[in-house]
């Protein structure tokens, strides 16, 4: 049965509140389209790219059996960025400054991602709020 605030709400055109998302829920979203950057993963892998809080960038793979289920790789390589550049590790191991063709890659992905996840994620939440807004 309706409650008497529900009644109300909808008879004076009130919308329930919107959740906010937390920083883990936006992290969360955002390594998904990240993930999309570097091709379609085949069956089984899931592959993820991200901004932490911090300044690092994340990519990790993780390659599971589909029909059993096992896990059968994963990988994750972190990108540093530092004043003096961008410290690459991988599995926490390796720590080395990455140069050339390796830099203008994941600044090419960097951009891509930023684009990607603007116009994925965060612009239809701006347009749903200037069309309410403008209602």
């Amino acid at each position: 049965m309706a409650t008497f605030r529900s009644l109300f709400s909808k008879a004076v055109g009130l919308v329930a509140p919107v959740p906010v998302p937390t920083l883990p829920d936006l992290i969360d979203a955002e390594s998904k389209i990240g993930g999309t950057l570097f091709g379609e993963a085949g069956r089984g892998i899931q592959r993820r790219f991200f901004l932490d809080e911090g300044d690092s960038w994340f990519f990790s793979e993780t390659a599971t059996d589909p029909t059993t289920g096992r896990k059968l790789y994963s990988f994750t390589i972190r990108y540093e960025i530092l004043p003096q550049g961008v410290l690459k590790s991988v599995d926490g191991k390796g720590h080395v400054f990455i140069t050339g063709i390796e830099l203008e890659h994941l600044k090419q992905a960097v951009a891509l991602y930023e684009r990607k996840t603007d116009t994925e994620l965060y612009a239809p939440k701006r347009t749903k709020r200037t069309e309410s807004a403008a209602a």
